[in-house]
């Protein structure tokens, strides 16, 4: 073959090799998607926190105290108000307003506002908690009312909020029925946990001592609560604790205190729960005593994480697309009785509430969501509770 015969065979393909890599050369260039399932946030420098406590020990109340992101320290805490057992409370949004429970035979709900300076509070008013034992408080979407969930009496009292967060007379009470078969733990019923979904449209309470969470149909404009009914039966024994909504889907997750369980569910357009699975929060080998406590959910809605008192850890789970949990770590809580822990997922943090051994620990929360040491801890008596004091972000 002569050299023009080759010349003009192998342009057509030259040509078009040379059209290819201009075209790869000018497409814009995709990075991979990151494996994450946390926010890019930068985390605040400083975390005003606070902390509720039993105090039958050297505890007074309700603590202040602060975490530096930067230098992976606390401040020593500092008494912000003196009451006793403030073992739950719930803040406003913005954290003018909060409520404490006040956990004791005549129960107690107090309600404070912070002063402008953003460094004390003052009390507002105080009632009743209309039962006893009061040991979880929270507030609806709307901010205008509250729910205490009283423990030893089984009921719940609703509480009408005034413009400046005073708690209003004559709540509504919400009385439980039933008993469980653990003749130890459920000779009646102890409501546990009070909420509201994220619409507003049903109260949820959970009963450990009848096994069950009751839904209360309720009317955010009027506040009024129609009849509660049977949302979920659990089973027989188990002891429901505490429960959270996933952010996105029409999902709960229940944790069980008696049999450390949590139990994934459907929620249906009229209320009800639909058991899709169970799953043990401690792991395979552990024969110890424990008991399930705490429960929360990342905002992405990809990760669970809860609490193990005796087992003494925080167990990290991957929720799929399908709403079903995959146990994919166990964490020591460097404490005895984790009872609450508080996720703080901007900052990266995961703060555990040790209450028999007197100590708040941070964790760190990684771009997966799973859980790591910070060597950080700082002791506070019989710690139940905390939160965030601010919600100013401060970088």
């Amino acid at each position: 073959m002569s050299s023009t015969v080759l010349e003009h065979s192998t342009r057509p393909y030259t040509a078009w090799i040379l059209c290819l890599v201009c075209l790869l050369f000018t497409l814009p260039v995709s990075s991979a998607p990151e494996e994450s399932s946390m926010p890019v946030k930068a985390p605040r420098k400083i975390i005003e926190l606070i902390a509720g406590s039993y105090t039958s020990g050297d505890s007074r109340g309700v603590y202040r105290f602060g975490y530096n992101t930067q230098t992976q320290s606390f401040s020593q805490p500092t008494l912000l108000t003196e009451m006793k057992n403030p073992s739950f409370g719930a803040l406003r949004k913005d954290a003018t307003r909060m409520y404490f429970v006040e956990e004791g035979r005549a129960g107690q709900v107090r309600s404070f506002g912070k002063s402008a300076e953003n460094t004390s509070i003052t009390e507002i008013n105080a009632l009743s908690s209309q039962g006893e034992h009061p040991c979880y408080v929270s507030l609806s979407p709307n901010e205008q009312h509250l729910a205490v969930a009283n423990y030893s009496s089984g009921n719940v009292a609703v509480f009408k909020l005034n413009a400046d967060g005073a708690l209003v007379e004559d709540p509504t009470v919400l009385q439980h029925k039933g008993h469980g078969p653990n003749t130890e733990r459920q000779k009646g019923p102890h409501a546990h946990w009070a909420q509201w979904d994220p619409q507003a449209r049903f109260l949820y309470a959970v009963d450990l001592g009848t096994d069950e969470v009751i839904a209360y149909p309720f009317n955010p404009s009027s506040g009024h609560i129609g009849t509660g009914f049977t949302a979920l039966k659990a089973d027989p024994g188990s002891g429901p604790r505490h429960m959270v909504f996933h952010p996105t889907h029409n999902w709960a997750y229940l944790i069980n205190e008696l049999t450390n369980q949590i139990v994934f569910a459907t929620r249906d357009r009229d209320g009800r729960l639909k058991t899709v699975q169970q799953i043990s929060t401690l792991p395979d080998d552990f024969e110890g005593p424990s008991q399930g406590a705490h429960i929360a959910i990342n905002n992405a809605g990809t990760r669970l994480y809860s609490s193990n008192r005796g087992h003494d850890s925080i167990t990290v789970f991957e929720i799929a697309n399908n709403g079903k949990l995959k146990t994919i770590q166990h964490i020591a809580t460097q404490g005895h009785w984790p009872r609450f822990f508080l996720l703080l997922e901007d900052d990266r943090l995961l703060l555990v509430a040790n209450e028999r051994s007197n100590n708040v620990v941070a964790l760190q929360v990684n771009a997966q969501g799973m859980l790591g040491r910070t060597g950080q801890s700082i002791n506070i008596n019989q710690p139940t509770f905390m939160s965030t004091f601010s919600s100013t972000v401060v970088h």
